[in-house]
């Protein structure tokens, strides 16, 4: 097993804010709105409570093989767990899935893309609430 620094902690995206079962992933696909960019798709889900916020990660068999799909998630966990600082902290359940296009991008595209679907989705510290009435929660 490989040793992690000392501040690996800090360095990830905690178990309590992913989501990893079939029914939070099914919830969210049934029930969430979707925001759409040409490298991502956001599917949120709002919650009750002061949950803390969670995240899933998806990459389809159109991404190509496992090592490029697994590629995929870890830029979307590196591009949430970089951005998370700046969103709201609790009501939520997100999905990102990675679009084909997300293959041949760089963190730093995935990572701007990530933030403006939160911004447009409302989930940024300070932006105005996502319009509930077109189906949001």
């Amino acid at each position: 097993m490989r040793a992690h620094p000392p501040d690996a902690e800090t360095q990830v995206l905690p178990k309590e804010r992913r989501l990893t079962r079939k029914r939070d992933f099914t919830a969210v696909y049934t029930g969430g709105k979707a925001y759409t960019h040409r490298l991502v798709v956001l599917r949120l889900l709002g919650r009750r409570g002061g949950q803390a916020a969670r995240f899933g990660f998806s990459a389809s068999a159109k991404l190509g093989k496992a090592v490029a799909r697994n590629r995929a998630r870890r830029v979307l966990r590196e591009s949430v767990r970089s951005l998370v600082g700046g969103l709201r902290e609790s009501g939520f359940d997100a999905i990102l899935i990675a679009r084909p296009a997300a293959r041949a991008a760089n963190l730093a595209d995935i990572r701007e893309a990530v933030g403006e679907l939160f911004h447009r989705a409302g989930l940024m510290q300070g932006a105005a609430e996502p319009n509930r009435a077109r189906g949001g929660e």
